[in-house]
């Protein structure tokens, strides 16, 4: 009735609204550029790149399943598989790529090669079928190459190519297979038409005669790589550092 919105109006007046407070306030905006600037190295969006905190990923795929249990839509997430390196090649490459990063102002990541470029789904049960064929792959090694290429795209800046053993050829293949058989799976290859085996050391927008500057400047710092595992990473499009890992996949 009238008579209640009567009685509510003087008790809502006793309460005026906050006022905002203005953007640049140290309160609403603790992690700005440049107070993280002081802090430590801030990445091309602007974010602190040193001493993230990883992310758990047993809750995100616990979550999911039990979302799909109760009946619940899942999202379509976009995810990458990744061969990482180990023990002082990780350590090694790691160090080359922060001090890339440093020199040239671009961003960060983990050492890497992608086995598999990109897929889409929101099942994930496809883990437990990635992890029953890794099961059946015995661990191999990947000799890289001793000098940089330069490329022609933001997540293909400059490079060490990978040598195409026989081994790393027939587990790409065999995860394409099944990624591509398997329903409700979206497959999308960076290179379609050829594998092209690769680790990363520079993310960035570099024009053609920096990539080549700095390809012409880089020598490897590991010379091969031991495969034991391959892991899913959740590749949303967005920076690097929310990448995160939410499977391994063990070679035995």
């Amino acid at each position: 009735s009238m008579s209640c919105f009567r009685s509510v109006a003087p008790f809502a007046s006793r309460f005026p609204p906050v006022p905002c407070m203005p953007p640049s306030s140290p309160a609403l905006s603790p992690r700005s550029s440049s107070s993280l600037s002081e802090r430590g190295w801030v990445g091309r969006w602007g974010r602190r790149q040193a001493h993230r905190q990883p992310l758990c990923h047993h809750r995100e795929i616990t979550g999911a399943r039990r979302r799909k249990s109760a009946g619940l839509m899942a999202s379509v997430e976009q995810y990458s598989l990744w061969i990482k390196p180990s023990g002082a090649a990780e350590q090694a490459l790691q160090r080359q790529i922060n001090e890339l990063a440093r020199e040239h102002g671009t961003e960060t990541f983990e050492p890497h090669v992608t086995l598999f470029s990109l897929f889409e789904t929101a099942d994930v049960s496809i883990f437990d079928k990635l992890q029953a064929l890794a099961r059946d792959a015995g661990p191999f090694s990947i000799p890289l190459a001793k000098t940089a290429t330069a490329g022609k795209s933001f997540y293909q800046c400059v490079y060490l190519l990978c040598d195409k053993v026989p081994a790393l050829l027939d587990l790409h293949h065999k995860v394409r297979d099944l990624l591509e058989s398997s329903e409700g799976v979206t497959v999308k290859l960076a290179n379609p038409d050829a594998y092209m085996p690769h680790l990363s050391l520079i993310y960035g927008d570099l024009t053609d005669e920096g990539r080549q500057e700095a390809a012409a400047a880089i020598q490897a710092s590991a010379e091969t790589l031991q495969v034991t595992s391959f892991e899913v990473y959740a590749t949303p499009m967005s920076r690097p550092e929310d990448w995160v890992s939410v499977a391994k996949c063990n070679l035995s």
